[in-house]
């Protein structure tokens, strides 16, 4: 191992540039990879979540947009054979402002309906408490805040949050789970339906003509003209009460999820239900995409660290002719040559990898950092990114010099001796 020290030391600039070469490619690879792999562990943990549930979500929309699900609809899917139980919750946006340039989803404002009991299995071992406790029924603008949002606006148990101009006790913060949880407020159902409907015109319209269109006399209301009376009749038939955004449905132990989403689908018009297989296909054709980001990544590794390494051993070997040839005649065997070359290859390609690991390491922890505040963290240097990205580097550095440790393995040493 120290002749093969002293035989890259010996060649100082070329043995640098080589080495160069595999930095580029390993430190494309850990800092593309570092985003997959954030991405792949929030895809994973949702895939746990969402395949042990049918979700359920509208299809009509209203005001900004918002998908709505009719109460009328819930009630239907309960009635659904199969079906064991239905937890309706309300979600928004935690800012009323929209960041036009932003990283990552935004924080997020989930109301839970407690009087229904979330029958989740791997929630529990998701939403896990670090301090404080848990959302239960009765309570009221209380809420439970995910670890990110808590250490990037300095919250703690106890204290007030504002959430979209009201006050909030915070009674919880979440352990960090490194997936949706940590950008996420939970607060109870009733509460998030009032900030939803102040955050929609359409809606914060019903509510005030609610009590006023009750006392118009039918035979007025059936005068008017349709528009004014379409939407009297709505402000007629308003209940905060009503509003849903989203639902969770649980099967009944023996039934199949995927039958039971499948009579949702039939015999429920107003929302799309999506089962475990659907959830489950579309999380991995969105991870997917990251997945061949990694590829690529590896590929230019491939190319650039592949090539320099080739170049560089293939120098080494033509310049080193008369060397090999010494080492042949006092009795140095075909795989030593080899042997002694592969090591070589292998040194420069692992030498590179460790390079290349440690500047996206702190590349990717440096941006984090950065942007730590606006609740941003879109990388994440696993242990398995780590290993897998150092076995590649070496693994290329051995696979590069194949070709000329055997070319100089099989080096006639008579030929050898005369090389100048």
């Amino acid at each position: 191992m120290l002749e093969v020290l002293r035989n890259m030391w010996r060649r100082k600039l070329r043995t640098s540039l080589t080495v160069f070469g595999i930095v580029i490619g390993v430190y494309a690879l850990t800092v593309m990879g570092a985003m997959a792999e954030k991405t792949n562990t929030m895809i994973s943990s949702g895939a746990k979540f969402y395949t042990a549930q049918i979700t359920l979500n509208g299809k009509g929309g209203i005001g900004m947009g918002a998908q709505l699900i009719p109460i009328s609809a819930i009630e239907k899917v309960s009635k659904i054979k199969g079906v064991k139980s239905v937890a309706k919750e309300v979600s928004l946006q935690l800012s009323d402002k929209q960041d036009m340039v932003s990283f990552g989803m935004p924080d997020i404002i989930i109301g839970d309906d407690l009087s229904t009991p979330f029958l989740n299995k791997q929630w529990e071992k998701i939403k896990k408490i670090k301090s404080g406790r848990n959302l239960r029924k009765g309570d009221h603008n209380v809420v439970v805040v995910g670890r990110d949002i808590a250490v990037n606006k300095k919250i703690k148990v106890g204290k007030m949050m504002k959430v979209r101009g009201e006050n909030f006790k915070v009674v919880g913060i979440l352990e960090k789970t490194l997936t949706a949880p940590d950008k996420m407020v939970y607060m109870p159902i009733a509460d998030a339906r009032r900030l939803f409907i102040k955050s929609q015109p359409y809606l914060r319209d019903l509510q005030k003509q609610a009590d006023s269109a009750k006392k118009i006399p039918k035979a007025t209301l059936a005068a008017m003209p349709a528009d004014s009376r379409k939407q009297l009749e709505a402000a007629i038939t308003f209940k905060p009460e009503n509003i849903v955004t989203g639902a969770s449905v649980f099967w009944r132990s023996g039934a199949d999820a995927e039958k039971v989403a499948k009579r949702i689908r039939k015999n429920v018009a107003d929302v799309n239900a999506l089962s475990p297989k659907d959830m489950k296909k579309q999380l991995d054709n969105f991870s997917l995409v990251f997945n061949l980001i990694i590829m690529g990544s590896g590929f230019i590794a491939l190319i650039v660290g592949g090539l320099s390494v080739i170049n560089t051993m293939i120098m080494s070997v033509s310049e080193r002719k008369r060397e090999i040839g010494v080492k042949k005649a006092v009795g140095a065997r075909t795989r030593d040559i080899m042997a002694e070359y592969l090591m070589e290859a292998g040194t420069i390609g692992l030498t590179g990898g460790l390079i290349g690991l440690g500047l996206g390491w702190l590349t990717a922890n440096a941006f984090n950092a950065h942007f730590a505040s606006q609740g941003v963290e879109i990388f994440l240097v696993s242990q398995r990114l780590a290993v897998g990205t150092i076995l590649f580097a070496l693994i290329l550095g051995i696979i590069a010099g194949i070709y000329p440790a055997a070319h100089a393995a099989r080096l006639d040493p008579v030929k050898a001796l005369r090389a100048e």
